[in-house]
């Protein structure tokens, strides 16, 4: 008797715990990261005495869609107590929805159950900001000019007629260095070094740089731009390095005013600035009081002695944003 009590009796007692004790998602939260592509996502989770739980898993899906595809995200950690993470979550601005599911076993049961939780939420780019990786940009609308040099008499001097530098959206910015459970390139705005001018230029040259460069869009009455006195943005070689100071690719920083006139960076002395890039991500910038910003150009200057440029030797651009008075 006592056995056949036992069991009639565990059936109960299962089917009792698998409704009752199962653990509960009580919250999912998008944290903001140090960069606005890039976030954490947490999770409160109330575990149950009568239930053992896997590590819940983290799944993202691209919106508006009416039957969202989600993509998988890794697990997220334990951050103490009941909350779980996951850290540095790089993502293209667009809307989504991110889905936690927690899987468990209630006690006397092999069978695995969920329970799921999900937040919406979106990456936006900050006004007036060009992300070369937005889909449908490609590149912004902006455009290349050049070859040309800068003589000792500092005069511009027209080099390799006819030639015009490339210029597309391509490779990878800043987020790349984080995780994305998505497959997106995170593009920049490149230009190529394997060009015929950068590669053979003139030999009758009489400066030291083959110069192009990188022009926006007019920015007059764009928004973000119409209360801003600078810009800033990042810049990188990709390929080419150099270990003589002469030999570096160099970038300057250039505006155009809404009255024509053209202000280049200058250092602490008042001096023309110069940036040597020398191969990770840098963060660059100008500013002029009283300046109104039609147009900003991103001026590459490329030493004429150098190594072969490899095929996908380049020099990239990206967040090419407006600086506030």
């Amino acid at each position: 008797m006592r056995v056949r009590t036992i069991a009639t009796l565990v059936p109960g007692i299962v089917g009792m715990l698998s409704v009752g004790c199962a653990p509960s998602i009580e919250s999912v939260t998008i944290v903001p990261g140090a960069d606005f592509q890039v976030v954490a996502v947490e999770a409160r989770i109330n575990e149950s005495s009568s239930a053992t739980s896997d590590p819940p898993q983290l799944a993202v899906a691209v919106l508006p869609n009416a039957s969202p595809t989600f993509v998988d995200a890794g697990p997220l950690v334990s951050a103490g107590s009941d909350l779980y993470r996951r850290e540095a979550m790089a993502m293209p601005p667009g809307e989504y929805r991110a889905e936690v599911t927690l899987p468990y076993r209630v006690v006397f049961s092999s069978t695995v159950r969920t329970v799921t939780r999900s937040v919406d939420f979106t990456i936006a780019a900050p006004e007036g900001c060009f992300l070369f990786d937005i889909p449908g940009t490609d590149t912004g609308g902006w455009t290349s000019e050049g070859f040309f040099e800068i003589t000792p008499a500092n005069q511009r001097r027209d080099l390799c007629t006819g030639q015009t530098p490339l210029i597309a959206s391509a490779g990878s910015n800043f987020p790349s260095d984080f995780s994305s459970p998505l497959n997106t390139p995170f593009d920049s705005l490149m230009l190529p070094l394997n060009q015929p001018c950068f590669a053979t230029p003139p030999a009758n040259m009489q400066s030291n740089f083959v110069i192009a460069d990188f022009v926006s869009p007019d920015l007059s009455g764009q928004p973000g731009w119409g209360a801003a006195n600078g810009f800033e943005l990042q810049a990188q070689t990709q390929g080419y390095l150099s270990p003589n100071a002469d030999e570096q690719v160099r970038l300057q920083l250039i505006a155009t005013s809404t009255t024509g006139e053209t202000f280049a960076e200058t250092d602490a002395s008042g001096a023309f600035a110069f940036h040597n890039l020398t191969g990770p991500w840098q963060a660059l910038s100008m500013t002029r009081d009283g300046l109104q910003i039609a147009r900003v150009r991103a001026r590459v200057f490329v030493p004429r002695t150098h190594p072969v440029f490899g095929p996908d030797w380049r020099i990239a651009i990206d967040r090419v944003c407006p600086r506030p008075q």
